[in-house]
């Protein structure tokens, strides 16, 4: 075991000696080495990171033969498999597409990774196998984010072969206003039309000032769209200014139709916000919030207002109001012992502490160190 703990120190030692050099494209510190020194090199763990380091610096000179034999020899290791990624970026970006299709078509079809699949497009379109392109290339182009740039000599052959029309553009401008890349919906507008180009336009606005979107709403307009934009900017207000929020809010509220669920929805989350931020009516808020969105987030926040403004009596009843599950986590069995001493309940907070200060956790340890423990 000495021997094999000093022949690794070796072989260390000389993987320190020669990376540095290896990883800015130097291979000649390992040809340097003496024939012992190289053989114990070699039958490092880490050779194959070694080699493939300095392949991977070098795959625009290095012979495709040396790469390919290193990726048969050492395939399934981590470093060739980033090296075959780069291998078959390079082949792609050097216009060597069939070799790139080949490694494609054995590694990387079907893993959704879209440069290397616009590359393959690309590689069939080259060779003239259109049968192949427009189903696989729609797909690419279906999506609510800027695509990659690779992709763009596809969708170029898509236009010029009549398959994007407005069908096509008016879909992937939904997906882009469902992701929020606005910016996007409205390039995409431009091929549409200019109610489309004015939608994305409005989206913009409510993205970057949503106060004054919400200050200067518009009551001719009434549709669907509208009323989610004026959502959005309500949302986007009250992640800012809750208060600010609330205002606009009101004043919207009753003027555009908007669904229970939508109006549910935002009153719920302007009252979180509210009591995030620690701002008068938080508690009031969350309180007045009908039955059906009082959920455990919603009665959490309750609590930490009461318990944050010492409201002993108020987080008492907070914690009475909470599902079995959430009412008997440790968190709250303490602060309800906690709250039943402040209000004069000695003994009733005292023995649910004692209970709790048997549990060796946060809780358990806060409420050994109550009672003196």
């Amino acid at each position: 075991m000495a021997v094999q703990a000093g022949t690794i120190e070796q072989q260390r030692e000389l993987f320190r000696q020669v990376y540095e050099t290896v990883e800015r494209g130097d291979w000649s510190p390992v040809e340097n080495l003496d024939p012992a020194d190289r053989q114990l090199l070699q039958e490092y763990l880490l050779w194959p990171d070694l080699r493939a380091t300095w392949l991977r610096v070098n795959l625009k000179t290095v012979d495709k033969a040396e790469v390919e034999d290193f990726l048969s020899h050492y395939g399934a290791l981590r470093p060739a498999r980033q090296l075959r990624y780069r291998y078959a970026l390079t082949l792609a970006r050097d216009g060597d597409l069939e070799d790139f299709q080949r490694i494609y078509e054995q590694f990387y079809q079907g893993q959704g990774n879209a440069r290397l699949d616009c590359y393959s497009l690309q590689a069939d379109i080259a060779a003239g196998r259109h049968a192949r392109v427009p189903g696989r290339a729609l797909d690419l182009w279906l999506t609510g984010t800027s695509q990659v740039e690779e992709c763009d000599p596809v969708f170029e052959y898509l236009n010029d072969k009549q398959l994007l029309g407005p069908i096509e553009y008016r879909k992937r401008f939904a997906l882009a206003v469902d992701a929020r890349e606005f910016r996007l919906a409205r390039w995409l507008g431009k091929s549409i039309d200019e109610e489309h180009v004015d939608t994305a336009a409005r989206w913009l606005q409510a993205q970057a000032k949503p106060d004054g979107f919400l200050a200067r709403h518009d009551t001719h307009l009434k549709s669907d769209t509208y009323r989610e934009q004026l959502l959005y900017a309500t949302e986007r207000l009250t992640y800012q200014d809750p208060e600010a929020a609330l205002r606009a809010w009101k004043k919207v509220e009753k003027r555009y139709g908007f669904s229970a669920e939508q109006k549910l929805r935002t009153r719920r989350h302007i009252a979180l916000w509210m009591a995030r931020d620690n701002l008068p009516d938080g508690h009031k808020l969350l309180a007045a919030l009908p039955q059906a969105v009082q959920d455990d987030e919603v009665m959490r926040w309750r609590a930490r207002t009461s318990l944050r403004d010492s409201n002993w009596q108020r987080l008492l009843t907070d914690i009475a109001a909470m599902d079995e599950q959430e009412r008997n986590s440790e968190e709250w069995q303490y602060w309800h012992a906690i709250a039943q001493m402040r209000i004069g309940h000695t003994d009733e907070g005292r023995n649910a502490l004692e209970t709790l200060s048997a549990e060796r956790s946060y809780y358990g340890f806060l409420a050994s160190d109550e009672l003196g423990n």
